[in-house]
């Protein structure tokens, strides 16, 4: 059985996973489904107007197609010779005019001093981040004022204050005092994601009002953040090339607002006005005078002196006093005595030449994570530089593009006067990310997906030795779990997990690492541990993970955490709210070329909406390369027909990336009945053109995690539903 003729090609680009479908029915309609808001799929054979994409039983209809852009980049698009009045957003929200190509009142010619943008090219996507409380010069800036606080991007917020009394402005327009602008310019017509880094302690009444351009105010409200988190607003689609203006206005007192996420999904994204310096922050409440000072009680750290080069260093420490100094040319620049709190520590100066992040007092517990340098408006994250004398890899000094500084050492990040970093790739080091972790995008760095697989788990712990007969891909049931590598802290049991991937190398086939974060088999000494300890202990068990096997081809990094589910807490504890996209991020750092995956049962069932929601924020940061949707329980307590099973993996797929069907088994004693929900729903997935690999859930009678599960006897003998199975596939 050989799978439908489609052409699959993904690339990864600034958090955006591109699927191209190609087939010569592309060049038959001018108007198509563009589901990802990038490359239409391919028209339907069996439609002559061709919406979406055929899967051997159905074909997307052009309102389906149209509805997907409320939920990321997508809907119908033209190619020039027809109509795309149909491709803006059903959501009100994105009910922005994308004729406009320049639209800013007075106050938005200073759009901000504190941005910084990423980009990858004409052919991708970019973004673009914009510290709120640097544009507290605008004139209808007031009465938000500026206010500190060490957890906030850059230290500081805006906030409109609480005078004593139930402040609202219900109805938005424009001319009311308390709102910014944001002025941006698009190379290309494109989609744009509006994030915004919040605090929004009460749902009821911690609200804010926003708009594109002349397009209609509207208001997010009803949301509570458990302390700072990204809001993922809205999508605006279609927007046209040139000069945009997002504002955000004052609705309800008490909405902290720390920074706006705009991400382009073509072309890129830059500041309406580069002119500007590109200091930390236009209000005055962050600045030092001193040569080193203590950032523990303050939101940032500067010097007062003069110079023509701005200098910011986002960084944290582990225990809060480890002592970091700037280095430039040789010489030292500042000092900082760091806090535990991800914060910006920044220096004007007129020195150039070499620019290296020191860490100079390693004891004890103390580690230093750099997250990026910011060189006159320019981002050079510490992951991308090859040269780090203080990450350890065996022994200090032995590690490279790292954000860690565990030893005594430093990080160099080149000659960025001159434009030179000391990164090994050939890109531009302006291209990098331009925010901290809980919106930067990590470049694909040669990851690339494993070609279409149907694969198994372990039996009883080990391989059998007709795996290979039956199976492509391999997974460790339990064995890979966090809580069966370390049950006792620092003490790992490596041996289960090296007799895979050594079967695995051997045989050519990859393994899914199942899984680094998660709620239940986990080791239990790691919930008696304060914030700091934890933090360390993930990042540990990550690192040595990475390290022990460099050559895993995909990784569950996140498994469950739907409150309803088996959330890991710890890292919830460790992290904050934005737990997911840390843990992402760290698996990122020392996996570099993994695909890494967002994996939770129901996903295709019940609890669809909520999960998407819930992992939107770590999808839009670019560092979730795949979902993977668990198929247990399709068939209990009620059967999901294949035409419910496919709407939801269509659904599922306007997230924007791949689907792995993840731990799929059918719970059957009864052969035929097995048999009949195999042919049911095994076709849906193997048939979806987003779906790139199967993975069963065991396979052995009397060795599966549940009852009536299994497709073979012990002896081999198969059930008819392995039978179909294999001559499906062709094994």
């Amino acid at each position: 059985m050989n799978r439908i003729p489609f052409i699959r090609v993904f690339t990864a680009v600034l958090g955006f996973s591109t699927l191209s479908i190609i087939t010569p029915a592309q060049a038959q309609s001018s108007c198509q489904c563009n589901w990802y808001g990038q490359g239409y799929w391919p028209v339907c054979e069996n439609q002559a107007s061709g919406w979406g994409y055929e899967n051997g039983q159905s074909c997307i209809g052009e309102n389906t197609c149209n509805s997907q852009g409320q939920y990321s980049p997508g809907g119908v698009e033209c190619d020039g010779t027809g109509s795309s009045s149909s491709s803006s957003s059903s959501s009100s929200s994105s009910s922005s005019s994308s004729s406009s190509s320049s639209s800013s009142s007075s106050s938005s010619s200073s759009s901000s001093s504190s941005s910084s943008s990423s980009s990858s090219g004409s052919s991708g996507g970019s973004s673009l981040v914009v510290e709120l409380e640097s544009l507290s010069s605008q004139s209808s800036f007031s009465p938000f004022s500026v206010q500190s606080d060490g957890a906030a991007s850059g230290g500081q917020y805006i906030v409109w204050p609480n005078n004593g009394s139930n402040q609202i402005n219900s109805n938005a327009s424009d001319g009311t005092s308390g709102q910014v602008a944001v002025s941006f310019s698009l190379s290309q017509q494109s989609n744009v994601v509006v994030s915004v880094r919040a605090n929004l302690g009460s749902g009821d009444d911690d609200s804010f009002h926003y708009k594109m351009d002349n397009g209609n105010w509207s208001t997010q409200n009803n949301t509570q953040t458990n302390g700072w988190g990204n809001l993922q607003v809205t999508t605006f689609t279609n927007l046209s090339a040139g000069n945009h203006t997002f504002r955000i206005q004052r609705r309800e007192d008490g909405a902290q607002l720390d920074r706006v996420t705009l991400t382009a999904a073509n072309g890129s994204i830059s500041s309406g006005n580069n002119s500007s310096s590109s200091s930390s922050s236009s209000s005055s409440s962050s600045s030092s005078s001193s040569s080193s000072s203590s950032s523990s009680s303050s939101s940032s750290s500067s010097s007062s002196g003069g110079g023509a080069n701005s200098v910011t260093v986002r960084m944290s420490g582990v225990v809060g006093d480890e002592s970091v100094s700037l280095e430039i040319g040789g010489q030292t620049i500042q000092t900082w005595t760091l806090s535990t709190s991800m914060m910006d520590y920044s220096v004007n100066t007129n020195s150039t030449g070499e620019l290296r992040v020191a860490f100079t007092n390693d004891e004890g517990d103390r580690d230093v994570q750099v997250d990026y340098v910011i060189v006159n408006g320019v981002v050079y994250e510490a992951e991308d530089q090859q040269d780090n004398t203080g990450a350890y890899d065996g022994s200090c000094g032995g590690g490279s593009f790292s954000e860690m500084l565990h030893c005594n050492g430093s990080i160099g990040f080149g000659d960025p006067f001159n434009g030179s970093s000391s990164s090994s790739s050939s890109s531009s080091s302006s291209s990098s990310s331009s925010s901290s972790s809980s919106s930067s995008s990590s470049s694909s760095g040669g990851r690339q997906f494993p070609p279409f697989f149907v694969g198994n788990i372990t039996t009883n712990g080990s391989v059998r030795s007709d795996f290979i007969q039956y199976w492509d891909q391999i997974t460790p049931e339990n064995e890979g779990k966090w809580g069966s590598v370390e049950s006792s802290r620092d003490n790992y049991n490596w041996g289960p997990l090296d007799a895979i991937y050594n079967y695995a190398r051997s045989n050519g086939i990859p393994v899914k690492a199942h899984t680094m974060v998660w709620g239940s088999q986990r080791p239990n000494w790691i919930d008696g541990l304060s914030a700091s300890e934890q933090r360390a202990e993930i990042e540990e068990w990550i690192s040595d993970y990475c390290e022990r096997y460099p050559d895993t081809q995909m990784i569950d990094v996140v498994n469950e955490a739907l409150s309803s589910h088996a959330p890991a807490n710890y890292a919830q504890n460790a992290f904050g709210s934005d737990w997911i996209t840390e843990s992402f991020r760290l698996t990122r750092q020392y996996c570099p070329n993994a695909i890494l995956i967002y994996n939770d049962y129901n996903f295709m069932t019940w609890d669809t909406d909520g999960i998407m929601d819930l992992i939107r924020p770590a999808v839009n940061s670019g560092y979730v390369d795949a979902v993977g949707v668990q198929a247990h329980s399709l068939y209990d307590p009620r059967v999901w027909s294949a035409q419910e099973i496919q709407d939801k993996l269509d659904l599922i797929s306007t997230l924007g990336v791949p689907i792995y069907v993840s731990e799929y088994d059918i719970e059957a004693t009864n052969d035929q009945t097995q048999l009949e929900y195999m042919q049911m729903h095994f076709p849906v997935f193997y048939n979806h053109p987003n779906v790139v690999g199967i993975t069963l859930w065991g396979y052995v009678v009397g060795s599966t995690w549940r009852n009536g599960t299994g497709l073979i006897q012990s002896n081999g003998q198969q059930r008819p539903a392995m039978q179909w199975l294999m001559n499906y596939l062709g094994r």
